[in-house]
């Protein structure tokens, strides 16, 4: 099961991702497409900008997408997500919940008010 966490209940600035959580490894980003509910948001709010970034690891299968929403309008309104395999996923998990099937998924979406716990913070940020 994939974890979907609103990084702005955790920070008060943009943590930055840098190492696998995993084998400490340096991540590879880069952007990639929209989720399927960014597109949405694109659709239906023109002065929102979403964006996706993807974060791989060149030495282990494991990899997050992040999300974020920013308006043009509302300084205040802006949205960060990360979406995760958890530390406990399978290989076979990971593999299955791919980073390419999660851009389609019109059914994922977040809840935004949830934010990673303090276990998830450590693991992913160190």
């Amino acid at each position: 099961m994939l974890k979907w966490r609103n990084l702005r209940k955790n920070f008060d600035k943009r943590p930055e991702l840098l190492r696998c959580p995993n084998c400490r490894s340096e991540l590879q980003q880069s952007e990639v497409g929209p989720t399927a509910y960014a597109q949405k948001i694109r659709d239906t709010a023109p002065d929102i900008y979403a964006f996706t970034l993807l974060y791989r690891c060149p030495q282990c299968p494991w990899w997050a997408l992040r999300e974020e929403y920013i308006s043009s309008l509302f300084l205040n309104l802006a949205e960060d997500y990360l979406i995760f395999p958890p530390k406990d996923a399978s290989l076979a998990d990971v593999s299955e919940n791919t980073w390419e099937r999660i851009l389609t998924d019109e059914d994922l979406n977040p809840d935004s008010g949830v934010k990673l716990k303090d276990e998830e913070v450590q693991w992913l940020f160190g």
